[in-house]
């Protein structure tokens, strides 16, 4: 967030007051959501292990990735793969 805030010129705090009036999210907040969001969609490859998917979003391991996307889905990336998988 720091380095977001300065590339804006803003400091710290104003950024963060004001990126949470204007999404309704803490920056952290935001930044997971997208995470996990994106993740979903590489889910729906097949031929990508759930590892190699929580390295593209930006986790550093499979195991924090599917705690995190356990938190914001109620489910685990495996489960989700199988629920919402096409055949």
């Amino acid at each position: 967030m720091d380095e977001a805030a300065s590339n804006i010129a803003m400091s710290y705090n104003y950024f963060s007051k004001r990126f949470k009036e204007y999404t309704g999210y803490s920056f952290p907040e935001y930044v997971n959501h997208r995470r996990i969001q994106l993740s979903k969609e590489y889910l729906q490859d097949p031929s990508l292990k759930i590892s190699e998917i929580a390295r593209k979003v930006g986790y550093q391991s499979a195991a924090t990735f599917s705690r995190a996307f356990q938190k914001y889905e109620g489910c685990y990336p495996a489960e989700y793969r199988r629920m919402h998988l096409a055949f």
